[in-house]
């Protein structure tokens, strides 16, 4: 074969890559290092590691000295987070799109959470807040597993009490992984945890009691740290309050695992609220902010999972009549045509994300189906009539111009 030739096939070989379905894999798209969020994560891990360290028992102040313990951002969509060691050392692997979740739910939330004067305006209507959660959910059930949902506008109370309600949360998250290195939970070893996986959850596996353990001591953790740093014990019991009440809608829409291990929120909620009150229990009214919590999120979420199924089916159904329905040449495309499916897909991944992603994922060829067709085909009019190639030629050109997490969760790189 002739350099040309070679040249030729390699050009060639790019061309059908670009073109097809490759492996997908999360790990390529890790935040910055200054990524605003890990950074608000890194402080709270910073501050529970400095409370560790009144304890009077020297060893178990050495096992969470803060030299000895890091956190990573990691767009995970299996754990909320996970702690690997190293040597002597620990990594807490923090799930980004979960910490991003975490903000955009109490966003959404929190209209209907401050107390209003009597010149405040009133708090928009709750359809308006069950419309966000119902695609804030669906973006955590799709393979993305992250809400790439743009920060809407709205007040600075609401952002403040936002912020509050995802800080306790996450401080909760990050009490129950150091909780695990507190009583010596080891699992998994980082040098060897597999870099490529698009998941870490086969090494998330611990005893029940176990994760039990980590979460009693993870919620006084988290109450006692916030205790020491000024903040009212009562919004630290809100806040792993509000956790699993979030946790407990991903559990709905699939986009957690539940196993012998990983009980269902409700479960976890009522070992955290017994430990709680046993120990905080002469603070006045110490459930009664995470009781409204509750009650609020319980009525938003249950017509938010409403209305993300509605929505699921009116645009599985649209993007399966687009696929089925619409032409597509090989050569030049109609460019009004083009902008009409590009203006479509844009406006269904606002309202479904998760329905076009399926349609998507079933319709892709992968390089080597691709590869196939291609070079088999006996012409140019048989390349136009096979249904295959027809839909996957659709279903390319919307994936390559979605979010780059989109691309990267299908595995379609495109220049």
């Amino acid at each position: 074969m002739s350099d040309a030739e070679g040249s030729k096939r390699d050009i060639d070989t790019v061309f059908l890559r670009i073109l097809a379905r490759g492996n997908s894999s999360r790990f390529k798209f890790l935040p910055p290092p200054d990524d605003p969020v890990g950074k608000v994560i890194e402080s709270i891990a910073a501050e529970i590691l400095a409370f560790c360290q009144t304890t009077s028992d020297a060893e178990l102040s050495e096992r969470v000295k803060p030299r000895r313990v890091s956190v990573r951002m990691v767009p995970l969509g299996d754990v909320s987070a996970l702690t690997l060691y190293m040597g002597s050392s620990h990594i807490i692997a923090f799930n980004q799109g979960v910490a991003l979740y975490l903000y955009r739910l109490a966003r959404a939330m929190t209209p209907y959470v401050i107390v209003r004067g009597t010149g405040d305006a009133p708090p928009p209507p709750e359809s308006e807040a069950v419309a966000v959660i119902a695609v804030l959910l669906d973006w955590m059930s799709s393979l993305v597993r992250a809400p790439l949902v743009d920060a809407w506008e709205t007040g600075p109370r609401e952002q403040r009490t936002a912020e509050n309600y995802a800080r306790m949360a996450e401080r909760f998250v990050l009490s129950h992984e150091i909780a695990h290195i507190m009583r010596e939970h080891l699992v998994g070893d980082a040098g060897t945890a597999p870099q490529k996986s698009s998941s870490l959850h086969d090494l998330d596996r611990r005893p029940v009691v176990q994760e039990h353990e980590a979460d009693a001591i993870g919620a006084m953790l988290a109450v006692d740290s916030s205790s020491a740093a000024g903040i009212d014990p009562r919004a630290a019991v809100a806040g792993v309050r509000y956790f699993f009440e979030a946790l407990k809608l991903c559990e709905a829409v699939g986009a957690v695992h539940i196993d012998d291990a990983h009980r269902p929120a409700v479960e976890r909620i009522a070992l955290c609220d017994k430990v709680m009150s046993g120990r905080y229990g002469r603070v006045p009214n110490l459930h009664q902010a995470a009781d409204q919590t509750s009650d609020l999120l319980r009525r938003l979420g249950s017509a938010a999972l409403e209305e993300r199924q509605r929505r699921r089916v009116i645009v599985a159904a649209r993007m399966e009549e687009l696929l089925t329905n619409t032409s597509w040449h090989f050569g030049s495309n109609d460019p009004a045509v083009m902008r009409s499916i590009f203006d479509e897909a844009k406006s269904m991944f606002a309202s479904s994300p998760s329905a076009v992603i399926d349609a998507l994922q079933a319709s892709l060829l992968d390089t080597q189906t691709f590869e196939r067709l291609m070079r088999t085909a006996k012409s140019a009019e048989s390349l136009e009539q096979d249904d295959r190639l027809r839909r996957h030629r659709i279903a390319h050109f919307i994936a390559r111009n979605a979010p780059l997490p989109v691309r990267d969760a299908l595995g379609v790189g495109f220049p």
